[in-house]
């Protein structure tokens, strides 16, 4: 049995609510603030990455061929959401309208969590996604220095993710199985190109 986890309900039940009251004024406040944020914590650590069964059946072909090998809900969950970061990265003409602007369709999508559970699913989200990279791969000319590149390595410099992007006509990948792969690189000189990160969401 599948359960359909609603986080907005969460966060106006457990948090906001409680804390209305709330004045920066006195410890006790204070206190009771860093409880409630205690008590918020707790129950996204209890939640799990599961979609309502409808929506695994709804899915694409290819989207549920990829589910197949995977029988837990928390992986195919995280597999879902893996593929729909992903693969908002090759759909450059998908935008809607929101706050009076078109927003593209590509996502920021960060998986976090301890061994165990469902973050091995991503892989199968790599897989899919190799196959469309070969073939942008394939459109490059030999002689061309930088060919073209669905993936773009989270240890890229500067230099080097800008000109990849410039490359692909403004689109890429950046799937990792490690955060520190790019949370470092942000750290350094060479390789700062969080503006551009942001510019592009």
């Amino acid at each position: 049995m599948t359960k359909v986890v609603n986080f907005a309900d969460i966060s106006k039940k457990s948090f906001l609510t409680e804390t209305k009251s709330i004045t920066p004024a006195s410890l006790s406040d204070d206190l009771r603030k860093n409880e409630n944020l205690i008590k918020m914590n707790q129950q996204f650590d209890n939640l799990q990455t599961v979609f309502d069964d409808s929506t695994y059946k709804n899915l694409p072909a290819i989207l549920q061929r990829g589910l197949e090998p995977l029988t837990d809900n928390n992986e195919r969950g995280v597999f879902l959401m893996g593929a729909l970061g992903a693969i908002s990265a090759i759909l450059p003409s998908v935008t809607g309208f929101y706050a009076d602007s078109d927003i593209a369709a590509n996502l920021f999508i960060y998986v976090h969590g301890e061994a165990g559970s469902g973050k091995g699913a991503l892989k199968y989200v790599n897989r899919m996604m190799f196959h469309i990279n070969e073939y942008i791969k394939s459109q490059s000319l030999e002689e061309e220095i930088i060919k073209k590149s669905l993936f773009i390595p989270a240890n890229s410099s500067a230099a080097a993710f800008n000109e990849i992007l410039c490359k692909n006509e403004g689109k890429g990948l950046m799937f990792e199985t490690e955060g520190d792969s790019l949370a470092d690189t942000l750290k350094t000189d060479f390789g700062n190109f969080s503006a551009s990160l942001r510019m592009a969401f």
